[in-house]
């Protein structure tokens, strides 16, 4: 067992990437169970990228919470969001899904994930001394809700599969699981394939690759795509699949027949052979939103799950980000950019770091954009208290390709003072974006996302009242001033004075 957080539940990415290669690569371990996470991300977090990294060189299998954000779309944390990861999110002993479990689709692409789900609410499990996590049920066991506590199940189960097939990789693991399980009634984005089964995933002998089909995003113009499903069979005898596949639109209702099409019904394959099928679906112009369902392949008592997603947006437009300091050169270390869709209050805010610069993929539409960090790059001006950028663009209309540029030239000073110097305050900058219905749309405070266990309790399932809390809670007054260029948006840069200190609210 490694440990990578400390005993507040928190820790530093580059830890947790060394925990991570000493794991699969000095260890050789076949299975990695990780129950932390950061934020949503875009799939070019570092974890991310060590998770594919070591999946693809190492073999094994990168078992990871879904998170605790649910309630909203696009919540999967990251590393969960790794295309490599065997991602759980968590339902109950009814297997309802869990209020707080994080859903797809990822950000980036719309791909779906959770791919899975276990128990994960009210688990009872071993306590450690002197702690008070959960519910303690005495002195030894104590009982808490997650998709930290969902993630174990599938890590035991992918052991016990990997007991039975040792030379099986962890790609192949992960098929065997996912294609094993039990429909909960849910969306391929709630809950992927289903509830776990340990007893169908090992005595299954037919697995599907991918084990996930994602169709992506498209735009919205009327489009037509096929992906191909492999069918494996492990067996030592041949098999016949019957093959159904059902995919509902953005409405919950099951497209026409004509739109959902296998290029076959049945599939005939030997011992240790393979056959495939393809799925084709078909949109009509428009109609936007998120597309889920499911390919079934049964075989007597066995029945291989693949969860189908798709998502329609409006035409995507290439949208570059540059931020440029005082001296009118472009500011190269990390800062924090938040993009928040007007159009869409249920979209959760995503955040990226940027260096100097990048580009991301949007749909058409009116966004917020926020920018944080340090006004300089110079670690000689940054000084004990640096002085911070808190530039706010609230109704950003993308229309086409187009740049993002702020310019700490542009944006004017604000300081928060005490009476006296050795009067010591802690004061929190924040912004906060209204919507229709709902308090506080986007916000944040400027305390950074620091990745942190997703078990110790479900975090609340609505992600604006952790906005409002970062808006309300934090006993500060944030005063703004509009940079001269853009009087749409809203920009600071913060610079604490008399020794007062920011804030930090974890999240």
């Amino acid at each position: 067992m490694g440990k990578v957080l400390g005993g507040d539940g928190y820790g530093q990415l580059s830890e947790i990437v060394e925990g991570m290669t000493w794991a699969a690569d000095t260890q050789d371990a076949d299975v990695v169970s990780m129950s932390l996470g950061v934020a949503p991300q875009d799939g070019t977090e570092l974890m991310d990228q060590a998770v594919d990294s070591l999946s693809q060189s190492t073999g094994a299998l990168f078992v990871v919470a879904a998170g605790n954000d649910g309630g909203a779309a696009r919540t999967i944390n990251s590393p969960g969001t790794a295309a490599s990861a065997l991602t759980v999110g968590a339902v109950d002993g009814d297997d309802q899904l869990a209020s707080f479990s994080s859903r797809g689709p990822l950000l980036p692409d719309g791909a779906v994930k959770p791919d899975i789900t276990a128990p994960g609410v009210n688990i009872v499990a071993a306590r450690a001394p002197g702690t008070s996590e959960g519910t303690p049920v005495d002195d030894r066991y104590t009982s808490m809700s997650g998709t930290s506590m969902a993630t174990p199940h599938v890590a035991g189960v992918a052991a016990l599969l990997k007991q039975k097939h040792p030379s099986w990789s962890g790609a192949q693991l992960k098929a065997a699981i996912i294609g094993s399980a039990k429909d909960v009634g849910r969306t391929s984005y709630e809950t992927g394939a289903g509830r776990v089964q340990a007893d169908k995933a090992i005595d299954q002998t037919v697995t599907a690759s991918p084990a996930t089909l994602s169709f992506d995003r498209q735009d919205d113009t009327a489009q037509q795509a096929t992906k191909a499903i492999t069918y494996t069979n492990t067996g030592s005898a041949p098999v016949t699949l019957a093959l159904a596949a059902a995919v509902n639109g953005p409405s919950g209702q099951p497209l026409p027949s004509g739109s959902v099409q296998l290029s076959a019904t049945s599939l005939t394959i030997a011992a240790g052979q393979t056959g495939q099928v393809n799925l084709t679906l078909s949109t009509a112009a428009g109609a936007k939103g998120l597309y889920t369902g499911h390919v079934t392949a049964t075989a007597g008592n066995q029945a291989v799950r693949t969860a189908v997603g798709l998502e329609k947006s409006k035409p995507i437009r290439t949208v570059a980000f540059h931020v440029v300091g005082r001296d009118g050169a472009p500011l190269t270390g990390d800062r924090t950019l938040t993009v928040a869709s007007n159009d869409d209050a249920s979209q959760t805010p995503a955040e990226y770091t940027i260096r100097g610069g990048g580009t991301l993929n949007l749909p058409e539409g009116s966004y917020t954009f926020a920018l944080e960090g340090d006004t300089t790059d110079d670690p000689e001006r940054l000084g004990f208290d640096p002085e911070q950028i808190m530039a706010v663009m609230p109704q950003y209309q993308v229309q086409g390709d187009a740049d993002v540029t702020f310019d700490v030239r542009q944006m004017k000073p604000v300081a928060v003072g005490t009476p006296a110097a050795s009067l010591q305050v802690a004061a929190t900058p924040a912004w906060r974006r209204a919507a229709p219905g709902l308090r506080c749309a986007a916000g944040r405070s400027s305390s950074r996302t620091r990745p942190r266990c997703t078990c110790c309790r479900p975090r609340s399932p609505s992600p604006w009242a952790r906005s409002r809390s970062a808006c309300e809670a934090s006993g500060s007054r944030t005063r703004w001033a509009s940079p001269r260029a853009r009087p749409a948006s809203r920009a600071a840069t913060w610079n604490p004075t008399a020794k007062a200190r920011t804030a930090a609210t974890p999240r």
